[in-house]
């Protein structure tokens, strides 16, 4: 089950509830809501609206990386300062309360492939650190959003990695064709 966050502060624990559990159909009591309660449609919106957000922050982070990259003289350098930055915000989420604490108990069981997000993230940073003085922030980020989009329809269309199969379409195709024309329109000076 995977827990987003607990919503009535002021209550007793055993009257808090969760904000998501993860599950289709599964309803939240959140303060503020018509009536209290938000249904899981509500709470995809704001997911979805919280990745719209998220997205804005990335050209931020690729040119604030980048800067740190000439203060240090070190991609790679630049790279593990951001992510000691991400790793102390973490940190502090964790301790706070404002989503399930979780436990390592069951680490030992998690597949190999879980390590492939640090990976991933490692790779994301540096990359951008090294592109972005030979191209724009708008190119390093249309070239990560390219690679996302083409990794996430391989990814859905075989099921990898523990997600539901959504098999490639003619629309899906169309998209990415699109995203190619619109990166190589943005690269253009």
């Amino acid at each position: 089950m995977h827990y987003l966050a607990p919503v009535i502060a002021g209550r007793p624990k055993q009257e808090r509830t969760l904000l998501w559990s993860g599950r289709p159909g599964n309803q939240a009591f959140v303060a503020g809501a018509r009536d209290g309660w938000v249904t899981s449609a509500h709470v995809r919106i704001f997911l979805i609206f919280l990745v719209f957000v998220s997205g804005l922050g990335q050209p931020v982070q690729v040119a604030a990386n980048s800067r740190l990259r000439e203060s240090v003289h070190s991609p790679v350098l630049a790279g593990l300062l951001s992510l000691c930055a991400s790793v102390a915000i973490l940190a502090l989420l964790t301790a706070s309360g404002l989503t399930n604490r979780g436990s390592l108990q069951e680490l030992g069981n998690a597949p190999w492939w879980v390590w492939l997000g640090g990976a991933c993230a490692a790779l994301s940073i540096v990359a951008g650190l090294l592109a972005l003085p030979l191209t724009s922030a708008a190119g390093v980020i249309v070239a990560a959003i390219f690679g996302q989009l083409l990794a996430s329809m391989l990814i859905d269309h075989f099921g990898w990695l523990g997600v539901r199969p959504v098999r490639i379409s003619l629309s899906r195709i169309a998209g990415a064709i699109l995203l190619i024309v619109g990166a190589l329109l943005i690269q253009r000076p």
